[in-house]
């Protein structure tokens, strides 16, 4: 299988609704907390700028940023660029933020990392998931760092939840789960009750193996470095609650020789 699916796109389901009762409900510590459990191996601000794929209101960008990194944060959403462009004012730092689609990565050897936090990679089919792999080769300078944070697809299906509820005082939110197993997809419709008002969007994100993402790596150019199940830096097991991976490009860039 090719990992294709419907026309069903990401920008329908990361809309303004998913922001507000979303996006904007997630603790500040928790951003922290990713953020400082990376620092440690990323390379320092003098060795060059961070781009964060996916960065939705900015959120990991901002904290990178107050810890002395050049940051660029990437999105698809014209909305989330401009909310997060408006919060990096407000604070005083001069991140850059910029409209584009993931798969067509606009950079070449232009940053020291590559970020992609909370599951923003995988919306695609397979072939456009590994374009996006490949495009943030393209923008790493050599010897240059990838992150990747996803859902760890063996918990998921060990213990799979058809339909999960959350309260949030004024609203609800109601999250109904099936799997495509002939495409590995993880089909999530999420329904937002508050009063009489009612909105449902839905999000396919192709789950990944450990095994399939390194191939996957491997094929990008990427060598991988450290693999972890959480936030706390635990091994990753087939029940961790994540899938955290960190690989890195040659130091050297063999395409470098070709050209001269």
């Amino acid at each position: 299988m090719d990992g294709s699916r419907d026309d069903t796109r990401p920008e329908e389901y990361f809309g303004e609704t998913y922001a507000r009762w979303v996006l904007a409900e997630i603790p500040p510590e928790r951003t922290e907390k990713q953020v400082e459990f990376l620092l440690p191996h990323l390379p320092p601000p003098a060795r060059g700028p961070l781009l964060d794929v996916g960065c939705g209101l900015g959120r990991h960008v901002l904290s990178l940023a107050s810890k002395g990194w050049s940051v660029t944060g990437l999105d698809h959403s014209p909305s989330f660029v401009a909310q997060a462009q408006r919060e990096a004012q407000r604070q005083g730092f001069s991140c850059r933020f910029q409209v584009a689609d993931m798969r067509a990565l606009p950079f070449e050897q232009e940053f020291a990392a590559v970020t992609f936090f909370w599951s923003s990679f995988g919306f695609y089919t397979d072939q456009e998931n590994q374009s996006t792999l490949a495009g943030a080769f393209r923008a790493l300078m050599p010897g240059g760092l990838l992150f990747l944070d996803l859902e760890n697809r063996e918990a998921i299906l060990r213990h799979f939840q058809k339909e999960t509820w959350r309260d949030r005082g004024d609203h609800w939110i109601l999250e109904r789960n099936r799997f495509d197993a002939a495409t590995e997809t993880l089909i999530t419709r999420k329904v937002y009750l508050a009063g009489d008002r009612r909105q449902e969007t839905e999000r396919r994100l192709k789950l990944y193996s450990q095994a399939e993402l390194l191939r996957m790596l491997v094929r990008a150019g990427f060598s991988l470095s450290y693999c972890w199940g959480d936030w706390d830096g635990q091994s990753y097991y087939l029940d961790s609650p994540r899938l955290l991976l960190l690989a890195k490009t040659p130091p050297i860039r063999i395409e470098s020789f070709q050209s001269k």
